[in-house]
């Protein structure tokens, strides 16, 4: 784990400017790291002693060659701040989404999944559907 250069953070920002509207300030005043992997964690406080940064942070997605795969929490924290890529479904998708079940969107590219105040993730559009990026810890069974 390392925090970030000057050009990786620029590119994070302009990734989630592209997909997502957000500002540029969305990051003013965090630490932002990446693991070996591409994983993207964020972080707003530093401990009194500890100054390895993997000691904190918060996972908020993985840089993919095509754009961020935003984890549950980093797309709570984006869509916050987001002024597009926010794709809107209803209570009967929501249940098929929280199975794990991909959505059948005419969508390309990284969108966040919303239904009303709720926050349900990340997925991927390809023209013809959206694929569930959804961990399958966090899935619920069918009913």
């Amino acid at each position: 784990m390392r925090i970030v250069t000057e050009e990786e953070r620029e590119l994070i920002i302009t990734i989630l400017q592209k997909w997502f509207g957000i500002s540029e300030d969305i990051f003013k005043g965090k630490r932002v790291m990446m693991s070996r992997g591409g994983r993207i964690y964020l972080s707003g406080c530093v401990f009194n002693g500890i100054t390895e940064p993997y000691y904190t942070g918060l996972y908020i997605g993985q840089l993919e060659k095509d754009g961020i795969r935003l984890s549950v929490e980093g797309a709570e924290f984006v869509e916050r701040h987001a002024s597009k890529g926010i794709l809107e479904i209803c209570e009967e998708e929501m249940q098929a989404w929280m199975m794990g079940k991909d959505l059948e969107k005419d969508v390309r590219g990284y969108v966040i999944i919303r239904c009303g105040h709720y926050v349900l993730g990340c997925g991927k559009g390809t023209g013809k559907r959206i694929i569930n990026f959804l961990p399958r810890t966090r899935r619920i069974s069918g009913m």
